[in-house]
């Protein structure tokens, strides 16, 4: 079962930019793309350190951001003094801490499990897409690969052309 995307017309404009942005992507040696490794523990005493493949944004230098989709829109999107869950709150509409249906969308949309199935920049566009014209599905629907292999082979077909025009976001 598909929810609509439920944020406000500006919300929805962003994730279009970012869409059109990731999709045609070619991550290299100075810019990376991974939808997992962007953050790590060495002991469980430590607190969070930046992973292999961190960011910084040319504006932002201490901003030291996630190579995943969220981490490219500050190029996109200068962060202002939040932190990401407020970042993606500001910029997307959407919550990856809040439960309920926002939280669902920022799992399908931008959940370091799709590095799993789905590690590309292109894939990360796809989902965006996916939700802005489809919907999107409860978190129940995508917890095994099998689920998200699903989902993949729903995804895929979908191109820029596919993305809504600004009249019905």
């Amino acid at each position: 079962m598909h929810t609509t995307l439920d944020i406000s017309k500006e919300h929805k404009r962003n994730l279009v930019t970012l869409a059109r942005y990731l999709y045609d992507l070619k991550p290299d040696e100075n810019m990376k793309f991974d939808m997992y490794d962007f953050a790590h523990k060495s002991t469980p005493e430590d607190d969070w350190a930046i992973g292999p493949f961190a960011l910084v944004s040319k504006q932002h230098e201490d901003c030291k951001t996630s190579a995943c989709a969220v981490g490219h829109a500050v190029f996109l999107f200068p962060p202002l003094e939040d932190n990401w869950v407020e970042y993606t709150e500001r910029v997307f509409g959407i919550s990856g801490t809040r439960d309920g249906r926002l939280r669902d969308a920022f799992a399908f949309m931008f959940g370091g499990f799709w590095n799993k199935i789905d590690n590309s920049p292109r894939g990360a566009a796809q989902r965006i897409i996916f939700a802005l014209t489809d919907g999107v599905p409860h978190s129940d629907d995508f917890c095994t690969d099998e689920q998200l292999r699903y989902w993949e082979d729903q995804y895929v077909r979908l191109t820029l052309d596919n993305i809504p025009s600004e009249e019905d976001l």
